[in-house]
């Protein structure tokens, strides 16, 4: 089981090309069927019992989980890399859900063509909220060409209001200090804003996105 573990872990380094701490992966040990605990699914959004089967499965986004004192379900601790594909199978799950993740990917092209190579996606978007006001975003400031940045994203006047009219969602320099909290944006986005407890964001590879790369439609 642990050399499978293993296995899975080089896979996914392999293809994302991150590090094993930011990939995700929910591994079901062989057995007999049996339920485990019940676990929000944001696809369907209901409350669904998990169980086991005689096969290992590999999900680079995780069953959103409850935490107490929050409102809504929310990824559980971690970077967890997915690609736009996977963001749009996840949470694009209803017509509101989708023009957001529209915005999204817009965003995502003109990061990627200014050479940024992941964005950091967080918000009520990535939680079990049926209609989430917009989503929050951090993008990754290292090789990023200057010139080719749109100057949109260095706009943070007026509540990212131009963020927003252009994306539908705000987004922030994954390295910036968030003065509220005195962390950078990539950390605070790893709290849950109602209880303060660690929670779990998605981390978009752009180099080598299928959809960014115009391999597959959005």
């Amino acid at each position: 089981r642990a050399e499978s573990y293993e296995i899975l872990q080089a896979m996914a380094t392999k293809t994302s090309g991150l590090s094993p701490w930011i990939n995700h992966f929910t591994v079901v040990q062989a057995g007999p069927s049996r339920p485990y605990p019940a676990a929000w699914h944001p696809a369907c959004g209901k409350l669904l019992w998990k169980p086991s089967y005689n096969t290992i499965v590999v999900s680079m986004i995780p069953t959103l989980v409850l935490l107490p004192g929050s409102p809504w379900p929310v990824l559980p601790p971690g970077i967890h890399a997915a690609g736009l594909a996977d963001v749009s199978a996840a949470f694009a799950t209803n017509a509101w859900r989708r023009s957001l993740y529209d915005g999204l990917v817009d965003a995502c092209g003109r990061l990627h063509r200014a050479g940024c190579p992941t964005v950091y996606l967080d918000g009520s978007y990535v939680s079990g909220k049926p209609k989430p006001g917009d989503y929050d975003a951090c993008w990754d400031p290292s090789g990023v060409d200057p010139a080719k940045l749109d100057p949109v994203f260095l706009n943070f006047q007026n509540g990212r209001a131009a963020q927003k009219a252009a994306f539908k969602g705000e987004f922030f320099p994954s390295s910036m200090m968030c003065a509220d909290v005195g962390k950078a944006f990539v950390e605070f986005f790893q709290r849950d804003r109602f209880t303060g407890i660690q929670k779990g964001i998605i981390a978009i590879p752009l180099t080598a996105d299928p959809l960014l790369s115009g391999k597959v439609q959005p």
